[in-house]
């Protein structure tokens, strides 16, 4: 375990003296970076970036996280350096930077929770200091050597790694952090979360990621189940952004579901090194729901792990409205277009939903009633995206815009 203060590597887990003195070289470093023009800001960062690709800098993390590695080449990467071309690139408002940032990363997304909200608050003018999992941090500290490496002062972008939450707790009360950003699904860490500095100017809680999706009779089937088998399989069943329930036409469920078990049988499931949930549980909320079992087995942690394929549940059932950690697609099927918004929204998250049919435009105005923050219409939404969810899946400020915004101030003038 190492961390990174000042521009100094050291071993060992992180302690409160550590978080002190990396808030005084916060704020020696802050000045200077604020009154930088934010195009030269923007030059530093594309350097610190090129050094962070060019170092294979996924390798350490996908090690210790339960994504795989070609879904990480195949997805999720070029969507982040999709966004972080985009936020790097186009022109930003004036705005002013609301200071010192603090960002708190997750095990299973362990770059994409801290990367690009970590750029973007740079990019306006904050100091960041990162507090990642202790499980998957070395892509962070390549990066805080590559901001150095880039000419960024030392202390603008830190590194305290801790296998507790003590740290933590005094990052998020705190009253010289101006903003903070935490993801995940640890009841610790949201408890933590529920007790920070009310009078901060922006708190934001990324959890409860997994998405709904929706299939309508004129979607194209193939591509939605290779969506649907590649995000569950891609996480490796985690809870992370993952695909949790799927509402299918009735006129083509028999069609998708073919699909779908046809695509989980070429599938090779991201080896994972975490426990699941109680199968038997599964089995049993299965049985008394009326659901079936179509491909797969739940075999659990010690019988080995398979991808399985449930049908018909009610969408009272747990699998329908708990998040399952395992590799469960569950799917159901709807009658009419209002009856699928109604189930999305019967649950407890509301973070991501994505809506597969042919009609774009019209699938625009049908989907404005789900209470979700994100849709993304024939495509899973990314994890790397900008959000915090509605109801459980999010907490404190909501994120609008980019990366950028979410990390800057610029007043409404009235005239």
């Amino acid at each position: 375990m190492q961390r990174f203060i000042a521009g100094q590597f050291s071993d060992g887990p992180a302690t409160m003296m550590d978080f002190v003195q990396g808030i005084q070289a916060a704020h020696q470093a802050e000045k200077k970076w604020a009154k930088l023009p934010v195009e030269k800001r923007q030059a530093a960062l594309l350097s610190a970036i090129k050094s962070l690709i060019e170092a294979e800098f996924l390798e350490a993390d996908l090690r210790v996280s339960s994504l795989s590695k070609e879904f990480v080449l195949k997805s999720l990467e070029p969507r982040l350096k999709e966004q972080l071309s985009a936020l790097l690139s186009q022109p930003k408002p004036l705005a002013q930077p609301l200071g010192l940032t603090v960002l708190i990363g997750n095990a299973v997304e362990p770059l994409y929770s801290w990367l690009l909200p970590a750029v973007g608050a740079l990019l306006a003018g904050n100091p960041v200091i990162l507090r990642p999992s202790s499980r998957a941090y070395q892509s962070a500290l390549v990066f805080a050597k590559a901001t150095v490496d880039a000419g960024l002062d030392a202390g603008l972008f830190q590194v305290l790694v801790e296998s507790g939450y003590e740290v933590a707790e005094m990052m998020l009360a705190h009253p010289g952090v101006k903003a903070t950003l935490a993801s995940g699904r640890s009841e610790t860490m949201l408890s933590l979360y529920r007790r920070a500095n009310p009078d901060r100017r922006r708190n934001y809680w990324c959890g409860g990621q997994s998405t709904a999706v929706v299939v309508t009779k004129d979607a194209d089937l193939e591509a939605a189940a290779d969506a649907v088998v590649e995000n569950i399989v891609g996480y490796g069943g985690q809870v992370g952004s993952k695909v949790s329930r799927i509402l299918v036409s009735q006129v083509c469920q028999k069609d998708f579901l073919d699909l779908v078990v046809q695509a989980t049988k070429q599938a090779q499931l991201a080896e994972v090194q975490y426990s699941y949930d109680d199968f038997d549980r599964v089995l049993s909320d299965v049985t008394a729901n009326e659901g079936r079992i179509v491909y797969g087995q739940p075999t659990g942690s010690q019988g080995g792990v398979c991808p399985v394929v449930v049908r018909d549940l009610a969408y009272c059932a747990g699998l329908m409205q708990q998040e399952f950690v395992g590799p469960i697609l569950s799917v159901t099927d709807f009658k009419y277009n209002h009856e699928a918004i109604s189930w999305v929204n019967n649950s407890p998250f509301g973070a991501r939903a994505a809506w597969f049919a042919a009609d774009v435009e019209k699938a625009q105005k049908v989907t404005a009633g789900l209470e979700v923050a994100q849709v993304g219409f024939n495509q899973i939404p990314a994890a790397v995206s900008p959000i915090v969810g509605e109801k459980q899946s999010g907490y404190g400020h909501r994120l609008t815009g980019d990366w950028f915004t979410a990390f800057s101030h610029a007043p409404v003038l009235s005239k």
